[in-house]
């Protein structure tokens, strides 16, 4: 079975830190830190639910959607003979 994220956290792995960062936090500020993460989930929720709500009225088709620029067709890659030594 796959470790949780806590578990991980615990043996000082991906997150300690924030584990660590908490564990001296009382209740209030954890109830808190949870609520407001709670609500930057929930806004971004509604942003890739609704994109056109988050943008100014004022973008062309064109920002609004990057990928029918030509932006990357006039990037050439680099390549190891056009580096300057």
């Amino acid at each position: 079975m796959k470790p949780s994220a806590y578990e991980i956290a615990k043996s000082g792995g991906r997150h300690a830190g924030v584990l660590i960062g908490h564990a001296s936090k009382s209740t209030g500020e954890l109830n808190r830190a949870i609520r407001s993460l709670r609500n930057q989930v929930e806004i971004h929720r509604e942003k890739i639910a609704n994109p056109l709500k988050w943008v100014s009225p004022e973008l062309s088709e064109r920002q609004l959607n990057p990928s029918s620029t030509n932006i990357g067709r006039k990037r050439s890659p680099i390549l190891p003979s056009k580096l300057k030594s």
